[in-house]
């Protein structure tokens, strides 16, 4: 191995060589992961402060109405800030954005600690989906801009994998916040981010200073309108990803299980393997190949929902949760990678930004492209429906990739 070859903390994988410390590559890289982390965190800290915000406004249909909006807006700030925080990147520069959307996200997150005013608790909510797409893009960029693309592979997964990880912890700690003290403070979990600042302010090289990856890649790659069918099997994918999401629940009330305690446990075993998805994503990646992963992705999905719509216990719909999340672990590794490897480097921030916008019109089209399913077949039918096609998307590229 030549000598200045580094090989990176965590990982332990080599990339290009550098004049910088191991402490100090080590804590880039903690800097440059924490992009999926608070993009997580927008949606894990609040479901348990949800019935003390409905109740702060008055309860009742319009509490609850308050409080489902107060859950719900950060996405549509994400579907709007995935191509606009795309063309903020390539006109200030993706350090500078990061940086911003740190001070930024902690300020509008942690604003719901003091704001009682339903309208500006809202609007903070909004911006925070919005700059939470705007920090998820810019550390993405830069990871791609630093390492080259076996590596970037590996670390977008592992960033899926730490988000999941803090999903899980986020909303145990907001949790016991809101149960011990009131339900404002749990929003000063969002004030993590100033420490992150410090941090990537102190160790983030600026553009001149630091290895960029893409210089030896060929610009010779597609446009944002040769990406439109990546991004729409992006949207159409994340319809069934977030089955588990917005339809699982009134799955398993038809089948008597109504406890919130013990749906939350099944529905967050899809949460934890979403994080071993997105974890073993770049060895998977290595070894079966982009279309081999796509197929193992759809396969995991297919036999996951398929379960789920056969269930009739809860060890069963813990099971069909557990596959359905490894497959989703593996979707967003895998489109982000396979955006970037498309992409031509100029437009790749813009890229991205659409990319994280699909992701979110998947979740926001869920209930539309189910409703009429669901009449017709019944909503365990429209879990198998959707399954079969998935079967027949995973056979397709099976086939694809024998020729």
């Amino acid at each position: 191995m030549d000598p200045d070859t580094v090989v990176q903390p965590i990982t332990g994988i080599r990339t290009a060589p550098r004049r910088e410390s191991r402490a100090r590559r080590a804590a880039i890289l903690a800097a440059l992961l924490t992009g999926p982390v608070f993009l997580t965190m927008v949606f894990t800290v609040l479901p348990p402060c949800l019935p003390g915000i409905a109740g702060h406004f008055g309860g009742g249909a319009t509490g609850q109405l308050t409080a489902q909006l107060v859950m719900t807006l950060p996405s549509i700030g994400l579907m709007i800030g995935g191509p606009l925080s795309g063309w903020i990147i390539d006109r200030y520069d993706a350090r500078r954005v990061m940086f911003a959307a740190l001070a930024a996200y902690g300020l509008l997150g942690a604003a719901g600690a003091v704001l009682s005013d339903r309208w500006g608790l809202l609007a903070s909510r909004f911006l925070l989906g919005f700059v939470a797409s705007a920090l998820v893009n810019a550390t993405n960029t830069l990871i791609s801009r630093r390492y080259e693309p076996a590596i970037r592979a590996k670390l977008i997964g592992y960033g899926t994998f730490f988000g999941a990880g803090a999903g899980v912890l986020s909303i145990l700690l907001s949790g016991q916040i809101a149960e011990a003290r009131d339900w404002h403070l749990s929003f000063a979990l969002y004030g993590l981010a100033v420490p992150v600042l410090l941090l990537a302010v102190a160790v983030v090289p600026a553009p001149g200073a630091q290895h960029t990856a893409a210089v030896g890649e060929s610009r010779d790659k597609g446009s944002l309108g040769a990406l439109l069918p990546v991004y729409a099997a992006i949207a159409l994918t994340f319809v069934a990803v977030f089955m588990s999401n917005a339809q699982l629940s009134f799955l398993l009330m038809g089948e008597g299980i109504t406890s919130p305690a013990q749906q939350a446990g099944i529905i967050g075993m899809a949460s934890l393997a979403n994080g071993l998805g997105g974890g073993v994503y770049g060895w998977l990646r290595a070894w079966l190949g982009p279309r081999g992963v796509y197929a193992l992705m759809a396969g995991a999905l297919a036999l996951g929902l398929g379960t789920l719509g056969f269930a009739h216990s809860a060890q069963l719909f813990s099971i069909g949760c557990a596959i359905t999340g490894f497959g989703g672990g593996l979707a967003v590794p895998h489109f982000l990678n396979l955006v970037l490897d498309r992409a031509a480097v100029a437009v790749r921030s813009r890229a991205l930004g659409l990319a994280y916008s699909a992701v979110f019109l998947g979740d926001f089209l869920n209930p539309f492209v189910i409703a009429p399913i669901s009449a017709s077949l019944g909503l365990a039918g429209a879990f198998r429906a959707i399954a079969g096609l998935l079967c027949v998307v995973m056979l397709a590229t099976l086939l694809r990739s024998r020729r």
